[in-house]
């Protein structure tokens, strides 16, 4: 958690920035769900830090959009449940309702309820989570958001979606033909919010039973994507072991190059101390010679 919140703070919370609430909403999961008394005590100050950076800069940029309304709705959440104030950011959030008509909820989620049987996989992501945000936080502030539809009619309409299946025979996102693994990776993830929608953010427990297609649906996506992690980790180990080998190969290529080259000076420095060694020896001789020639005299 440290490392994490360490990196979101970098750089002025650049980081923490690019990837908006839902880099709070991590460490809030983790304070909502942990048993550890200590760990949730520190994922809550972490969780408290970065939304409230968020809201300051929000509230700053005071910008009045739909991304910014549901920007809001999701830190409300989290401080309201870990009893913070909410009164600046319920305000802002009012501002944007009023102004922007979310009264009406065709304008509020950019689709009408007649409408929601033509939304697309890729869309309806970000669909789902907004219909929980709002229909779980009009349990926490008393419906103070009204909505023409909601969940119900959500999970009504998706039951009629058509889901993507994995690539058939386990072939890697790489060879698959066009769109292919996009369809499939859109409605894999779609799937699991699916479920995630169910559990109202983990509050309350799931069971097969609830909706066996989905939870069929999910089981044989994984048993894919565990397949592809098998097949990458092979070739990761693939790669690291050629990888390792063509650098022993140079390692030792260098090694026999530069002991060339340190038996060629070798060879010129003994020549070198060959030649000093002659001369000496000479000097010593001339010099032998000139005592004996002055003693004969």
């Amino acid at each position: 958690m440290k490392w994490m919140a360490a990196l979101l703070s970098k750089n002025d919370h650049r980081v923490l920035y690019d990837i908006g609430d839902d880099a709070p909403n991590i460490f809030f999961e983790i304070w909502y769900t942990s048993a550890n008394s200590t760990i949730r005590t520190q994922a809550k100050g972490i969780a408290k830090s970065l939304t409230d950076k968020l809201e300051d800069s929000l509230l700053r940029r005071a910008e009045v959009s739909r991304d910014a309304f549901f920007e809001a709705m999701f830190m409300l959440r989290i401080k309201n449940e870990m009893e913070l104030d909410c009164l600046p950011l319920l305000a802002h959030a009012d501002k944007i309702w009023n102004r922007l008509n979310f009264k009406d909820t065709g304008a509020l989620y950019g689709v009408s309820k007649d409408d929601l049987s033509g939304v697309n996989v890729e869309d309806w992501l970000m669909l789902l989570m907004r219909i929980l945000i709002i229909d779980y936080n009009n349990i926490l502030f008393r419906n103070k958001w009204r909505t023409a539809y909601g969940m119900k009619d959500a999970f009504v309409a998706l039951r009629s979606l058509e889901l993507a299946p994995p690539p058939p025979g386990g072939v890697p996102a790489e060879q698959c033909p066009g769109d292919a693994f996009r369809a499939f990776h859109d409605s894999f993830y779609l799937a699991t919010h699916i479920i995630f929608g169910f559990s109202a953010y983990s509050a309350i427990k799931t069971n097969n039973g609830d909706c066996p297609w989905v939870y069929t649906y999910i089981r044989k996506c994984l048993r894919y994507w565990m397949k592809m992690a098998r097949l990458y980790d092979k070739r990761n180990r693939r790669v690291v072991a050629a990888t390792a080998a063509a650098e022993s190969e140079a390692e030792a290529e260098a090694a026999a190059a530069a002991g060339d080259e340190d038996a060629e000076a070798g060879d010129e420095g003994d020549d070198d101390d060959d030649g000093v060694m002659d001369e000496e020896l000479g000097m010593e001789l001339e010099a032998e010679a000139a005592l004996e020639g002055g003693g004969g005299e």
